[in-house]
């Protein structure tokens, strides 16, 4: 997987900025009996054609989901309370709700006016399920679910700031 930003400025005031900065999965622990996944990403850019890293990081995920020890963290979503009735137009309650719930209830539509809350957190169980690759034959790391791609950009933080802010998924050919 290859995040890439063409003109990326650092959040941390002793780097500056720099152009052509990639984030790529560098190495892909997977302890199966463990139920443990940790993929390390590198930021890094080419200067005088030597990677120089910026920073390096660990996604971890562990447990299965029914499991007493597991990283999940539920994601939940805000919506309008549809049993809010107010007097004053425009005004509105709304609601935390858990979403995997909501969107098995829902055939898996989202509400119209939805706010996220929190992006929640995948267990081993999970994960598994959310990357490919990472084989011989594919070693390249891989997000194969677009709710997936949300969640990563969301709260994957690397360098101090989250990658969604400055960086973009790149096809790796």
């Amino acid at each position: 997987m290859k995040l890439a930003a063409q003109k990326y400025i650092s959040p941390l005031a002793i780097q500056g900025s720099f152009s052509n900065v990639v984030v790529e999965d560098v190495k892909l622990t997977h302890k199966r009996f463990d139920k443990y996944l940790a993929i390390t990403y590198e930021m890094s850019y080419l200067r005088d054609g030597q990677r120089i890293v910026l920073d390096t990081k660990d996604l971890a995920f562990l447990g299965m989901n029914d499991s007493d020890v597991n990283s999940n963290r539920t994601a939940t979503f805000s919506i309008p309370n549809p049993d809010y009735n107010s007097e004053i137009e425009g005004s509105e309650e709304r609601i935390t709700v858990p979403m995997i719930a909501y969107l098995q209830q829902h055939l898996g539509a989202f509400p119209e006016d939805f706010v996220m809350v929190d992006w929640g957190y995948p267990t081993y169980e999970d994960a598994v399920t959310y990357f490919i690759g990472g084989t011989l034959e594919v070693q390249e790391v891989q997000i194969s679910q677009a709710f997936a791609k949300m969640w990563f950009l969301n709260t994957f933080i690397i360098n101090g700031e989250l990658i969604g802010n400055q960086f973009t998924f790149e096809e790796v050919l």
